[in-house]
């Protein structure tokens, strides 16, 4: 019996650590990563940050951003934004400096839409109101138009003129741009030969596109989603340092089911993502994601459970030269400032 068991037990450690491995690699193959504790308990999760003595890192209050669009050309920032983040019934449009030195402001009701024209050097904004015809059906028009001058922050004066008017001196104008929706042209801006400005709106915008090329310069209603770890996001002072994971469970990642409910572009997209290839295979992660951010030369940290194809993304809007300015930046549809107490 005693010789059996010699030989059987070594058999049977060698077929168990063989299923042993084969099991480990299947799932290792499969997305399993290997779990750590945190590293960095002294680190604290967004906002906070490490050296709290010495920096600050607040987002701007009451300023909860629907809509931004940052300009590299012009070191500007147009900010759609509302005051309280549970009621949308005013909404700002507001043109920044990088620095988020204010050069033009509005408040309007709901419904607002704006195009900044890098080329023209202007800021579209127009406004839609909804209101009920005489036949008790909802409908919407255009209620307020406006150019502002990006260089300057001036509001452009605006003589508004029917379809009537409009071909009295219709060799007169340039259409500069139009808002054209599903269905027909509601506004268009024009310039005439002596650099003055109108717009015909509505009824009377839908009569003259119908008459004229309006060409293509529409607003642009394209409605894009950027998530973490995009790489279309380049950062120079808030970078991922490291990545960790604390836990793995089995689930097979239905959210990234790509094939079966997004276009191929968007395939491509998530493809794309820096993350992707940790979001392959059986496994659900529970993640701790460490960060570096700084002014010039100082440093601080900090750390987030979320990142990869979350809102939990940073962009930087100006850039710091020493360590007594400040850093701007946008994530999770507020405005942060990142700088150093006592500046």
């Amino acid at each position: 019996m005693k010789k059996v068991l010699k030989i059987v037990l070594p058999i049977m450690a060698i077929v168990c650590l063989a299923v042993y491995l084969i099991i480990r690699n299947i799932m290792f193959d499969n997305g399993y990563e290997s779990t750590q504790k945190d590293k960095y308990p002294e680190v604290p999760f967004f906002p906070h940050i490490t050296s709290a003595e010495k920096f600050v890192n607040k987002p701007i209050d009451s300023m909860y951003v629907r809509n931004f669009y940052s300009s590299k050309k012009f070191n500007q920032v147009v900010v759609e934004y509302v005051k309280d983040s549970a009621t949308f019934d005013s909404v700002s449009i507001a043109l920044f400096t990088s620095s988020l030195k204010k050069i033009y402001s509005v408040k309007l009701e709901r419904d607002v839409y704006w195009d900044y024209d890098e080329k023209q050097q202007k800021l579209f904004i127009a406004q839609e109101v909804y209101y009920t015809d005489k036949d008790d059906n909802l409908s919407n028009k255009i209620d307020n138009a406006f150019i502002i001058d990006i260089t300057t922050g001036k509001k452009e004066v605006l003589n508004e003129i029917d379809s009537v008017g409009f071909k009295k001196i219709k060799n007169e104008l340039t259409v500069l741009k139009h808002f054209t929706g599903s269905y027909q042209t509601g506004l268009i801006y024009f310039k005439n030969n002596k650099n003055d400005y109108c717009i015909a709106k509505n009824e009377h915008a839908a009569a003259i596109a119908k008459e004229i090329k309006i060409g293509t310069n529409n607003f642009d209603f394209t409605v894009s989603m950027l998530l973490a770890g995009d790489p279309k996001i380049k950062n120079e002072k808030i970078k991922l340092s490291e990545r960790i994971v604390t836990n793995n469970e089995l689930g097979f990642h239905l959210s990234f089911d790509i094939n079966n409910h997004y276009s191929a572009e968007a395939e491509e997209e998530h493809k794309r993502n820096e993350g992707y290839k940790y979001y392959q295979g059986w496994f659900d992660k529970d993640e701790l994601y460490y960060f570096t951010m700084k002014l010039k030369n100082e440093t601080v940290r900090f750390k987030s459970i979320l990142y990869y194809y979350s809102d939990f993304y940073f962009i930087e809007l100006n850039k710091p030269t020493t360590d007594n300015d400040t850093l701007n930046y946008y994530t999770q549809n507020r405005l942060f400032q990142f700088y150093k107490k006592n500046n």
